[in-house]
C-alpha cells in the first residue's frame, strides 16, 4: 500500500473497535516509512473524537487488543474441541471470574460465527499446524445467541426488517386517517385526485391497507424466520426480503390498477 499510494510517509492504519462510543480505543499502526509527525497528528485526531489511541511500534496482524482476544478465543475453542468442557460452562468460567457480561463464545457470536470459522479455517495452512483441533469443532455445533449462526449480521438484519416493517405500519395509519394532504405525485398521477380532496383521501386509504399488510408481514416474517434452526444468514436475508417484496409488489400493482380505474 505504501508503495502503491505514492506517499508512503503519510500512510498508517487507524483501526477502530465497535461500538465506537463504548469501545473507544483505536490502534494507530505506522509502517517503517511513516513520518513521525503523521503519527502525532493522528493521535491528536483520535483524542479529539473521544478515542484512546494505542500506538503500535511495529506492524502486527490483529493489532493489540485483537491479538490478545484471538488468544482467548483460540483457547476457548481448544477446550471445547477437546471436550474439556461445554461452551456454556467455558463462558460461565470466564464471566464468573472476570465479572464480564459475555464469555468467549458470546464474543464469537457477536463477531459472527461464520467469520470465526473462516478465520480458523484460513489460519491452518498459514502456520497454525500446532492447533489443528480448533477445526474439529463442528461448524453447525457452534453456539449462537440467535437460533442460527451469523451473530451480529443476523441480528442486524432482524432489527432492520422489523424496524422497516413498523415504519410502514406507522406510515399507513396517517394515510388511513386522512392526515396526509394531497400533493402533485402519487404513483401514477391522477389529476382528478388533486381537484377533489375526498377522492385523494380515498386513494390514500386504499393504499394504506396494502402498506399496513406489507409492514406487518415484513416484521412478522423477520421474527418468524429468525426462529428457524440452522438457517444461514444469506437464506434469512432472502426470506426476509421476500416477506417485504411480495406484499409490497402486490400493493403497488393493485394500487396502479386502482389509480388507472379512477383515471378512466
Amino acid at each position: 500500500f505504501a508503495d502503491a499510494g505514492g506517499r508512503p510517509e503519510r500512510l498508517l492504519a487507524l483501526h477502530f473497535h465497535l461500538p465506537v462510543w463504548i469501545a473507544n480505543v483505536v490502534d494507530v499502526m505506522p509502517h517503517p516509512g511513516t513520518d513521525p509527525a503523521v503519527v502525532v497528528a493522528v493521535e491528536a485526531f483520535a483524542r479529539r473524537i473521544g478515542q484512546i489511541p494505542i500506538v503500535i511500534h511495529k506492524e502486527q496482524p490483529g493489532y493489540v487488543f485483537n491479538t490478545m482476544l484471538n488468544a482467548l478465543l483460540g483457547a476457548a475453542l481448544e477446550l471445547a474441541a477437546n471436550g474439556v468442557a461445554g461452551v456454556e460452562d467455558i463462558d460461565r468460567a470466564w464471566m464468573g471470574i472476570m465479572k464480564t457480561p459475555t464469555g468467549p463464545f458470546g464474543i464469537m457470536d457477536a463477531v459472527g460465527l461464520d467469520t470465526v470459522w473462516k478465520i480458523t479455517d484460513f489460519s491452518r495452512p498459514h502456520g497454525a499446524e500446532g492447533r489443528p483441533r480448533l477445526l474439529r469443532l463442528p461448524r453447525t455445533g457452534l453456539p449462537a445467541t440467535g437460533v442460527c449462526g451469523g451473530g451480529r449480521r443476523l441480528t442486524t438484519l432482524l432489527a432492520m426488517y422489523v424496524i422497516f416493517g413498523l415504519l410502514l405500519v406507522g406510515l399507513s395509519i396517517p394515510l388511513m386517517l386522512g392526515k396526509i394532504p394531497p400533493n402533485p405525485w402519487y404513483g401514477v398521477r391522477v389529476p382528478s385526485t388533486l381537484e377533489d380532496e375526498r377522492l385523494w383521501y380515498k386513494v390514500n386509504r386504499y393504499m394504506a391497507r396494502g402498506l399496513l399488510a406489507t409492514g406487518l408481514l415484513t416484521a412478522l416474517g423477520a421474527l418468524l424466520f429468525y426462529q428457524v434452526p440452522g438457517l444461514s444468514t444469506d437464506a434469512y436475508a432472502w426470506l426476509a426480503l421476500a416477506a417485504f417484496a411480495v406484499p409490497m409488489t402486490i400493493t403497488v400493482v393493485l394500487g396502479i390498477r386502482y389509480l388507472r380505474r379512477l383515471k378512466g
